[in-house]
């Protein structure tokens, strides 16, 4: 872990329940759910996407909901990276579908489903929907472990989150000064 990275792994919220397949469309409705902050984005619903980073149309939505009940496994991860409001919503798709594609690379019957977050007090975070065949996909505390440590690296280590930082500070100081000088 990079000795820069203002966010320690054990800081890094994620979680993982197992559930059954016929908990999936509750689990579906949730993270595609509306709220006032959304609406007041311009925005109905959160769009969910799917293992390709594109939005799911309700087909597929439906389609994923049969696979995890024909399989009768689903599992339900929240990752809240602390710094998750430094990051833009396109940004904490894409590293989440990263940490996800990561982990279900090898796993054949698997499929994702996850959505952004920011309607909350808290950091902006994502809710991810994996099924598929539950001996592939259970997850020992190892797994969660190394899943966690891996979407630390990617959402709080990498370099140009870093770069970002640092220009947003650069910015700041710069602000302080003008605003300095302003009061002359």
């Amino acid at each position: 872990m990079s000795s820069q990275s203002p966010v320690s792994a054990s800081e890094f919220y994620f979680n993982v329940s197992n559930l059954d397949g016929d908990e999936a469309q509750g689990k579906m409705n949730y993270i595609s759910r509306d709220s006032e902050q959304e609406q007041a984005k311009g925005r109905e619903q959160v769009p969910v996407h799917n293992r390709a980073g594109r939005p799911m149309s309700e087909r597929e939505r439906e389609q994923f909901i049969e696979h995890a009940e024909s399989h009768d496994y689903c599992q339900c991860w929240q990752v809240s990276p602390p710094n998750g409001n430094d990051l833009s919503r396109d940004e904490l798709r894409k590293e989440t579908r990263r940490v996800v594609d990561d982990y279900t690379r090898d796993k054949s019957t698997s499929r994702v489903a996850y959505a952004v977050h920011t309607d909350q007090d808290g950091p902006n975070h994502t809710h991810v929907l994996v099924t598929g065949n539950e001996r592939e996909l259970r997850m020992d505390r190892e797994d969660i472990e190394q899943t966690r440590t891996n979407a630390h690296e990617r959402m709080t280590e990498n370099e140009r989150y870093r770069q970002r930082r640092r220009e947003h500070g650069q910015e700041n100081d710069r602000r302080r000064d003008l605003g300095g000088r302003r009061g002359r």
